[in-house]
C-alpha cells in the first residue's frame, strides 16, 4: 500500500474494530440467553446457577467458531508481491502519484 493511501485504509479498520466491540458482546448475550433457560431444577438459585455456566458456555463455544471462522477468512487474503529490485546500475525508480 502506497504511503499515500494508508490514512484512506485506516478509517475502514478503525470503524470496523469499533463496531466489532459494540456488536460483539450483543451478539455474545443473544446466544448465552437462550441456552441460560434451564427447567425441571429443584430451586430457582440452582436452576440460575446451571443455567449462567450453560449459557456462557454456549457463548464461548460461539465466540470461539467465530474466531476461526475469521482467522480462516483472513488467511485467504494474500500481499501483492514485492517488485523485483533494481539492475545494478539503474537508475532509481520513484513513486508515481496519480494526479
Amino acid at each position: 500500500m502506497a504511503a499515500h493511501e494508508q490514512g484512506v485504509a485506516a478509517g475502514p479498520t478503525s470503524t470496523t474494530q469499533r463496531l466489532g466491540g459494540a456488536v460483539g458482546p450483543a451478539v455474545l448475550v443473544a446466544v448465552a440467553g437462550p441456552a441460560a433457560s434451564v427447567a425441571g431444577l429443584r430451586t430457582a438459585r440452582l436452576a440460575a446457577a446451571v443455567g449462567t455456566v450453560a449459557g456462557l458456555r454456549t457463548a464461548r463455544l460461539a465466540a470461539a467458531v467465530g474466531t476461526v471462522v475469521t482467522a480462516l477468512v483472513a488467511l485467504r487474503f494474500t500481499r501483492p508481491a514485492a517488485p523485483p529490485p533494481a539492475a545494478p546500475g539503474a537508475a532509481p525508480r520513484t513513486a508515481r502519484v496519480p494526479g
